[in-house]
């Protein structure tokens, strides 16, 4: 964990990594989780709704990673200039990728209706539970950098 948390380059190719693979999980999901949930707030609470909170929990965490390398108590850019150039590039593109990806949270959030929130607790856990699972295994050797 202490090479990645003071190497920009290592930490960028463990998380873009990470998130090709989590965006990919995310796309390719059963069309069930991604038609309309519903809105009806007389409805039955609708479950599906804790994959997409899930999903966007688990790629801050990854984005939260990125920062490690640029904002760590001994953080300083490099000496020489072309190298100072890339680091501050990258953590110029770190940061818009995290508000693009905190965006698409708070996007995502701001639909929320009352069903949304009684099914996120507990009704779909065990799916939840199992689909994280898999991805966790997948994710054994890197998933340091989320701690």
């Amino acid at each position: 964990m202490a090479s990645l948390t003071h190497d920009y380059k290592a930490t960028l190719r463990v998380s873009r990594d990470l998130l090709k693979e989590l965006t990919a999980w995310y796309q390719n999901l059963d069309s069930y989780f991604h038609s309309n949930l519903s809105e009806d707030l007389t409805s039955d609470p609708d479950a599906r709704l804790s994959i997409h909170l899930c999903y966007h929990a688990v790629k801050i965490l990854v984005l939260r990673a990125l920062f490690r390398p640029f904002y760590h108590a001994d953080a300083a850019p490099p000496q020489d200039l072309e190298e100072q150039t890339e680091w501050l590039s990258a953590k110029t593109h770190c940061r818009l990728g995290a508000k693009t990806g905190a965006n698409a949270a708070i996007r995502s959030t701001s639909l929320l209706r009352a069903s949304h929130y009684q099914a996120f607790w507990a009704p779909c856990k065990e799916l939840f539970n199992r689909k994280a699972d898999l991805f966790a295994d997948r994710m054994q050797g890197v998933r340091h950098i989320l701690l």
